[in-house]
């Protein structure tokens, strides 16, 4: 009776613990895991798994982004695999087309049966066993012909897994195989956001607002990136991101130019624009927003041009999207804007990338646009120190960026709520922040 209740805690504890009960319907991922095996070669295999060490930034572990949205299973120690043509169950002979093997404390007792059947039944898999029965798995494999899998390379020899040795076996048994990245399975899928993963990623972008916000306030000359890094990602985790959407991005000054700067070293100065590139992750899905602001409250003359500049193309790129529109046509937008100033020249990225579960979530940028579907609208202008311009314009950095929705009548601007227009800023820039905050620590001055 005892073994029967540890057992039934595990369970219990597994499925509290993976958010299965409340955190999506019931047969969402079954739903996905069907489309992704009609999608599949007629003899194809999908195997995933994440690496031990995640592969998202921030403060833990960070499931695979196909993995997750396959299964909604956040745990270590999963491998996922569907087989359009079906496997033999190493356990009952009988043929199964999606396997979940977990790496369970109860792999080698007695009650792994019971555990594995209870998991295998709440989690519709048609089977779900311990690392144990892999070798057997992968023995009866004989005829496939895609692999699809984020685990190892066409070409790769070496193996630093025991996942990632059968693997390599199997493409050495069978030479003809093809090795194929997942997201040729789940790219049409995970592209079109559900009402429910848009209302995660409202909630990421409501977070992400509230800690630009609070930067702004935090704001001013003789701090330095990391101080105001600092803020954001405490306003980060006060409400419950669990991680980074991509490095966050503070960068002042001649660091303003740098499009992916995140070592936060430089002391801000009066003067300088900073520009905030930033997002957190909630429950797997990104923000990305990046505002830009002046240290000493007020935008100089020159700063004011530039950003007024960038704010017009972000909102003509934003003002034209809607079914059908294009990257490409967004891109020629935000440059015809940019161009009636003159300052094309100091352009130096696309405007767009998806977003989704991956802050460049998958998705072709020669797609039109439909229904459903993330983007970020972001133009930034760069001008470094050069004779062409006065002093004054030098080392000006400036990108404004929103996350917007495309909708069925054209579209809906799911950060509306970070200010962005210069009156906005200096108006909030005047209140007090965290940043403001005095620590009287003698042994740190």
């Amino acid at each position: 009776m005892k073994k029967q209740l540890f057992t039934l805690f595990l369970i219990i504890t597994f499925l509290l613990s993976s958010n299965i009960f409340w955190a999506h319907p019931k047969n969402l991922h079954l739903d996905r895991r069907q489309q992704v095996l009609a999608k599949m070669s007629p003899m194809g295999l999908l195997v995933l798994q994440t690496s031990h060490q995640g592969y998202r930034f921030g403060y833990g572990f960070q499931q695979e982004s196909n993995l997750y949205y396959l299964t909604g299973m956040t745990d270590r120690g999963l491998i996922l695999i569907l087989s359009k043509s079906g496997l033999q169950s190493p356990l009952n002979n009988r043929i199964v087309h999606s396997i979940l093997i977990i790496d369970s404390p109860l792999n080698k007792t007695s009650d792994s049966e019971q555990y594995f059947q209870t998991l295998q039944d709440s989690l519709t898999f048609d089977l779900v066993c311990g690392s144990k029965e892999l070798r057997k798995i992968f023995k009866s494999l004989s005829e496939i012909d895609i692999l699809y899998t984020n685990i190892i390379a066409p070409r790769q020899k070496d193996s630093n897994t025991i996942l990632e040795k059968r693997l390599i076996q199997l493409r050495e048994k069978l030479p003809s195989l093809e090795i194929t990245p997942p997201t040729e399975l789940t790219r049409s899928l995970r592209i079109k956001k559900s009402d429910g993963e848009i209302a995660l990623m409202q909630k990421a972008i409501d977070i992400t607002t509230l800690a630009h916000i609070e930067a702004f306030k935090s704001m001013q000359p003789g701090f330095y990136e990391y101080q105001i890094e600092a803020v954001i990602e405490y306003v980060f985790k006060y409400f419950g991101s669990q991680q980074l959407a991509f490095p966050t991005i503070v960068g002042a000054g001649p660091n303003s130019l740098d499009l992916h700067y995140n070592l936060g070293l430089r002391k801000i100065q009066d003067g300088d624009m900073i520009v905030m590139d930033i997002g957190c992750e909630y429950k797997h899905y990104c923000a990305d927003i990046t505002r830009t602001i002046p240290a000493s409250v007020k935008f100089t003359p020159e700063q004011k041009e530039i950003y007024n500049i960038v704010l017009e193309a972000n909102e003509a790129a934003i003002n034209m999207l809607r079914p059908g529109v294009t990257m490409a046509q967004m891109d020629s937008t935000v440059r015809a804007v940019v161009s009636k100033y003159g300052y094309e020249k100091y352009l130096r990225h696309s405007c767009t990338h998806y977003l989704g579960l991956d802050v460049h979530d998958v998705g072709g940028r020669s797609q039109p646009f439909e229904p459903g579907m993330v983007v970020t609208v972001e133009p930034g202008l760069y001008i470094p120190p050069n004779p062409d311009l006065p002093e004054e314009y030098w080392n000006i950095g400036v990108r404004i960026e929103d996350d917007v929705l495309i909708t069925e009548d054209g579209h809906q601007v799911l950060s509306a709520k970070c200010p962005k227009t210069v009156d906005e800023i200096e108006e909030i820039m005047k209140l007090e922040g965290l940043g403001n905050i005095e620590f009287q620590f003698d042994e740190l001055k």
